[in-house]
Order: C-alpha cells, then sequence, then structure tokens
C-alpha cells in the first residue's frame, strides 16, 4: 500500500452524505515489530487547529468546562483522567502544574468521575463502529465543550478493516464539530499485533495513521499516543503496557510521577499527562478568549 487514496466503506448507506477523506497510508514495514519506528510528520506545522477550532467553539451552546471521554477499556477505566482532579504529582514542572490548576477550576466537577460508563461514550471491547452508532445519542446527552476519543485497539483485534475504520471516524468527528464539540483525537497505543506478525504491525500502524489523516483533514487537535509510547520505550514498550500488550500500564511505584522517568513508565499517567498537555492549549488558544 501506499500513496493516496480515497476510503469509502458500505457502511454509510446514503452516497450524498459520505465524507470525502484523502489518506496516505503507510507503506509495507520492513522493520521488526518491535522498532526502530520513526514517526514521520503528517500534520501541519504549528497550531494548523486553532483558528478551526475558534469557529468551531463560536457555535457551541452547553455548559461550560465539560470535558467528554470517547473509548473503549483504555477509556472507562479510573486510571484515565479521574486521578488528575486530586492531589499531587511528582516532578511536575510549573507549566504543567499550571495547566492542572486551571483544568481543576474550570472543568465540569462531574466530567472527572462521573462520565464512565456506556452512557457517557466509553466502555470495553468496542470499536470505532460503536461510537458510530451512538455519537448522536452521546452528544444530545452531553454535549462537551471539548472531547478526547481513542478507539482503535479492538478494531486491530476485531479486524475492522482501516477504509471502514477511517469512514466511521470521520463521520464520527463530523458529529461532534457540527454541535461545535473540540475534539482531541487521540491514536491508539502499540499493540500485541505488531509483535506476532508483519500484518499486524501493517494494521496498527494503518489504523494511527487513519487517526491521524482524520485529525488532519478535519483540523483538529491530536495526541499521537502510539508515538509517545515509542519514543520513550522504543525496544520494551511493554513496560508501559501491562503484560497483555493491550492496555497502559499503572504501577504503583510510578502512578503520579511525571517525571521522565515515571511517563516512560506508567502508561495511564503518560495520557493523563498528554490529554492535559493537549486540552490546556485548547484552553489557553480557544476557550479562554
Amino acid at each position: 500500500m501506499g500513496g493516496s487514496v480515497v476510503l469509502f466503506s458500505d457502511d454509510w448507506i446514503e452516497p450524498g452524505r459520505r465524507p470525502y477523506l484523502e489518506v496516505e497510508l503507510v507503506g509495507t514495514p520492513t522493520a521488526r515489530a518491535e522498532g526502530p519506528f520513526k514517526p514521520e510528520p503528517m500534520l501541519p506545522a504549528g497550531d494548523y487547529w486553532v483558528e478551526p477550532m475558534r469557529k468551531v467553539h463560536a457555535r457551541w451552546k452547553g455548559t461550560r468546562g465539560t470535558f467528554g471521554q470517547y473509548g473503549d477499556s483504555i477509556t472507562i477505566t479510573m486510571a484515565f483522567w479521574t486521578p488528575m482532579s486530586f492531589g499531587t504529582f511528582k516532578g511536575i514542572s510549573p507549566e504543567m502544574q499550571e495547566a492542572l490548576d486551571a483544568a481543576r477550576k474550570y472543568i465540569h466537577r462531574p466530567c472527572w468521575r462521573q462520565w464512565k460508563g456506556p452512557q457517557w461514550g466509553n466502555t470495553g471491547n468496542m470499536t470505532i463502529a460503536w461510537a458510530f452508532a451512538n455519537i448522536d445519542a452521546w452528544q444530545k446527552k452531553m454535549n462537551p465543550e471539548v472531547a478526547a476519543i481513542l478507539f482503535g485497539t479492538n478494531d486491530v483485534s476485531q479486524g475492522l478493516s482501516c477504509p471502514a475504520y477511517t469512514e466511521m471516524y470521520a463521520v464520527v468527528i463530523d458529529r461532534m464539530l457540527a454541535d461545535g464539540t473540540i475534539p482531541i483525537i487521540t491514536t491508539l497505543p502499540p499493540h500485541r499485533a505488531q509483535k506476532q506478525s508483519l500484518n499486524g504491525l501493517r494494521s496498527v500502524l494503518d489504523h494511527r495513521q487513519a487517526a491521524i489523516a482524520v485529525a488532519r483533514h478535519k483540523k483538529v487537535p491530536l495526541i499521537d499516543l502510539y508515538s509517545e509510547i515509542i519514543k520513550r520505550q522504543p525496544k520494551q514498550w511493554r513496560t508501559i503496557l501491562v503484560p497483555d500488550g493491550l492496555h497502559p500500564s499503572y504501577p504503583k511505584e510510578y502512578r503520579r510521577n511525571w517525571t521522565a522517568d515515571g511517563l516512560a513508565h506508567s502508561g495511564y499517567d503518560l495520557r493523563n499527562y498528554l490529554t492535559l498537555k493537549a486540552w490546556y492549549e485548547i484552553y489557553r488558544k480557544v476557550l479562554k478568549r
């Protein structure tokens, strides 16, 4: 595979409403499954998303500070997002302490802990197809000002094709943008499939790149969780995942540790750190205006 292609699937039955999305798919990997991995630049330089998201936010009407959490088991867990609502973090920089203080003051309180479960857009074993089928109901229920979204791990495990994944992801993002919700797309973390076969590696990298392509074409913020994990653990990324090779780790000895060492060993602390950082950029450049 390679080059630029237009992706359509049979899932969207109304041709006139199908999104048009060009996606650059990765070529056949030649490296071993563990790496090395060198993420190529695939997003515009600088704050490509700021002006588009200011326009999006201008039409949003809802409760200020609401934060949606769309995803699978990597999102429903209390290890994601909730820990930042209380306590202190070892090694936190002044900039990130400022971000944390702002979030605790601004974020709608129920969003830290109570917006967990299927009715809130997160539960285990789900793919982007679940979000595709339910995003309208979630948006009507919550209408979040900002929402993190991460699907991909189960899409790879369950064999959802990359074209179908891409098109459904684009529709989900379009539905959020229509309400004025600012999405934060997050790529999937490393996956055990990439160690098992070259086809598995191809699938993981294609799903990662598809999420990035959606972010690029929709001009929304992105967290490349995959590359952030590989950057910190280029050869032994399983130390930042649990033994199942799917879920981020959360070892007691590294919890709430935002030093370089801590972020290289606690997968959920890394995701929390990156999500807070992305949210604070949105807050400073869009919401606070």
